[in-house]
């Protein structure tokens, strides 16, 4: 098949984050996530669950990539929050 642009409009899009200790560089995939570091809507839920998970490749835990995120992204709003 022939090669999307990045981010043009496609039939499904799966990001596929984390899979255990597996790493993968494919020309289709690439695990970790090569975003999931800069990713607050990413980061933020994934700390409130694991945030000592050491993300492959990066020798580094979620908590530790949140602290240090440098993003324009707000941080996120519990639903909860919003009523």
């Amino acid at each position: 098949p022939a090669r999307r642009a990045p981010n043009s409009p496609r039939p499904i899009d799966l990001d596929l984050l984390y899979a255990g200790g597996r790493t993968c560089t494919t020309e289709t995939l690439q695990l970790p996530h090569p975003r999931l570091a800069d990713r607050r809507f990413v980061l933020e839920p994934l700390a409130a669950i694991r945030p000592a998970l050491v993300i492959p490749g990066t020798g580094r835990t979620v908590r530790g990539l949140l602290r240090d995120l440098t993003s324009d992204e707000p941080p996120l709003r519990m639903l909860a929050d919003l009523w």
